[in-house]
């Protein structure tokens, strides 16, 4: 069903554009200068969070959303707003910078409109302040925004976080407190939302959380905070004379996942990039909890990584913790770690140096499978044997530096751990962890969770079951009605001329569907389009950083090499050895691979359906043109 919607959605965009423009309630910025109330022509960032506050119009700002309570939207254009002062914000605002989005690219992960560009919106507080404070415990949502240099001698250095806050693909560059949190300091009483997503931060400095620190109580009560930090890449922040890169106390709910964690310096000897420890000034609850789950935590100048004592639980799965110069974990807790006590830990599927002294758990912590522990032992494996070097910001890790893991060949690597523990849904490019496939001709080809940020994706065909026959004349009809659709589209001027690329593209695909299908077409027919299921394989595009990168599922990088009929009935399998042995054969049964359509036809030339106990199986191989890999997968189908 999917190649029947595009016309549709092309036809929602549009309205919605044209909806979007006549109620537009988005106060837009149009000056780079920190005016304030100065120039009736001109609507600084500034004015425009006064605007948002006041719900009517002030400075050069037309009023945004005036209903008592709502969210207004600042839109900003590409360039730098330079900040005089730190922002207070008084009301909730989500502040835009100028989107990124190429309309007239695809995405090389996803292989669709549009790609992720550069961020080209920048605010810079000089080094004279802040950037933003929100002690009065308002939301503040930044998106598509580079936030630089910004200063404070208290704690904070970009951001004083009172309220609910979100950066969704934006950075935080070069910040720095003179006390606690670098990038962010938590401040304030009552419970704290924080939700950093696809996020660069980087060269930020303090003391007390060179990237974030909060306040552990206020009066007698813990700070609760719930803290998210997913995808993003967190590198280069602090200095030796810091003693964390991340400082956690009071009562937090913390979830990092898929992270980049490289090349941040602390104190050697006794510094840690994510320090977690109940002390007398420094709180932490019992109930604090602690998720770090595919994060890729490398490169690191600590004397460890990980400080965490008998406080709260903490649980590790599928991250890389090595190659951080001293120790991955160091328990400073009052216990003794042993197979009855384990300081409320939890590990498996790391990658790490499993000898005690470099990651002090407890054995009982370990999570094994049978009496193997899970955990990887990399102690005598070179970290180039396993990663690409710390990769430079481009289109193919969407401008967030990350490691790819490497197959290596005969030895330990971080791919594919075959296990049954849940790991994160997508990789930190937003690729989806696909670990629910089946191969029946190769079981052990089946994807599954890799250790770290990155998923590496190698070639696997797909077994596609639950194929049936559609209506031949509801699919020509939905062919013709969105050709007219894509062909109105294109002729609208209000059409914007950046869809025109994809909407000329899609055009004529289905042109060559609707032709491909009426020249092919079979009484009962079933089209398979096998490279929506297939697995693409990567391959290196930079070698010097080793980027590595996708190719696109189509006929130019692959080539279905064979079509096989195994015959109707039931078909099982064992360690990739199929049981044919109640299969049939069936001269009429038809498994044709056609290059015009693009599409793997299934038919019976007498046009006969199934019966209810039966169905019919093919074989298909693909093979990727660029690395010569192949794979094959089962057709399964009833008419």
């Amino acid at each position: 069903m999917k190649h029947f919607k595009k016309g549709l959605l092309g036809v929602m965009v549009i309205t919605a554009m044209t909806l979007m423009a006549a109620e537009d309630r988005t106060i837009h910025v149009n000056t780079f200068e920190d005016e304030d109330n100065v120039n009736m022509n001109q609507c600084s960032l500034r004015e425009a969070i006064k605007t948002a506050s006041l719900n009517k119009a002030y400075g050069g700002c037309s009023a945004g959303n005036t209903g008592s309570g709502q969210t207004d939207y600042i839109q900003l254009e590409a360039g730098t707003y330079k900040l005089n002062k730190e922002i207070v914000p008084e009301s909730k605002v989500v502040i835009f910078g100028k989107s990124p989005y190429l309309d007239r690219e695809k995405n090389p992960i996803t292989f669709k409109y549009p790609a992720l560009g550069e961020l080209t919106s920048r605010i810079d507080a000089g080094g004279k302040s802040r950037l933003f404070n929100t002690i009065t415990k308002t939301s503040l949502t930044l998106e598509n925004v580079i936030l630089e240099n910004g200063y404070s001698a208290d704690e904070g250095g970009a951001l004083l976080v009172g309220g609910a806050l979100t950066l969704n693909n934006a950075q935080i560059l070069n910040s720095k407190s003179d006390k606690k949190g670098g990038a962010l300091y938590l401040v304030g009483p009552g419970e704290h939302q924080v939700t950093v997503n696809n996020s660069v931060l980087q060269g930020n400095q303090a003391t007390v959380g060179s990237v974030l620190a909060m306040q552990c109580y206020a009066g007698l009560l813990d700070v609760k905070t719930n803290i998210e930090f997913s995808a993003n890449s967190i590198i280069s922040n602090g200095q030796i004379s810091n003693l964390n890169t991340f400082d956690f106390c009071g009562n937090p709910k913390v979830a990092m996942a898929n992270n980049t964690i490289a090349k941040n310096t602390v104190n050697s000897t006794n510094g840690s990039i994510i320090y977690a420890v109940n002390t007398r000034e420094h709180n932490l609850s019992l109930e604090s909890n602690f998720l770090l789950s595919n994060n890729t935590i490398v490169e690191n100048s600590a004397a460890s990584v990980l400080d965490y004592d008998d406080f709260g639980t903490k649980s590790l799965y599928y991250n890389v913790l090595a190659y951080n110069g001293k120790t991955s974990c160091r328990y400073v807790g009052s216990q003794t770690l042993s197979d009855k006590y384990d300081a409320g830990v939890t590990a498996g599927y790391n990658a790490f140096d499993t000898v005690t002294s470099q990651c002090e758990l407890a054995a009982s912590a370990r999570i094994l499978d049978g009496t193997t522990d899970t955990n990887i032992d990399v102690k005598n494996v070179a970290i180039g044997s396993l990663l690409s070097s710390l990769t430079s910001p481009s289109k193919y890790n969407l401008f967030r530096p990350m490691y790819f893991p490497k197959v290596n060949s005969g030895g330990v690597d971080l791919l594919d751990t075959n296990s049954k523990l849940s790991c994160n849904d997508s990789d930190q490019r937003g690729l989806d962890r696909i670990v629910d496939g089946t191969l029946m001709l190769a079981p052990a080809e089946a994807n599954s969770c890799d250790i770290g940020s990155v998923e590496l994706r190698r070639l696997a065909a797909a077994d596609i079951a639950d194929l049936k026959n559609s209506s031949q004349a509801e699919r020509l009809q939905a062919y013709e009605n969105n050709i007219k659709e894509l062909e109105g589209l294109i002729a609208n001027k209000n059409t914007k001329p950046d869809f025109l690329i994809e909407f000329n593209e899609e055009l004529k695909r289905y042109k060559e569907l609707l032709a491909a299908t009426k020249l092919h077409q079979k009484y009962r027919a079933i089209y398979v389009d096998p490279f929506q299921f297939v697995l693409q394989d990567e391959s290196v595009v930079n070698t010097v950083d080793g980027t590595s990168a996708l190719k696109e599922m189509n006929t130019e990088n692959y080539t279905i090499t064979e079509t096989q009929v195994l015959g109707v009935g039931v078909l099982s399998a064992k360690d990739g050895v199929l049981d044919t042995s109640k299969l049939r054969a069936d001269p009429t049964l038809r498994c044709e691979w056609k290059d015009d359509l693009k599409q793997i036809m299934i038919y019976r030339t007498d046009g006969k359906p199934t019966t209810s106990t039966e169905y019919v199986y093919c074989q298909y191989s693909v093979k990727s043109k660029t690395t010569q890999a192949s794979s094959s997968g089962i057709l399964k189908a009833e008419f």
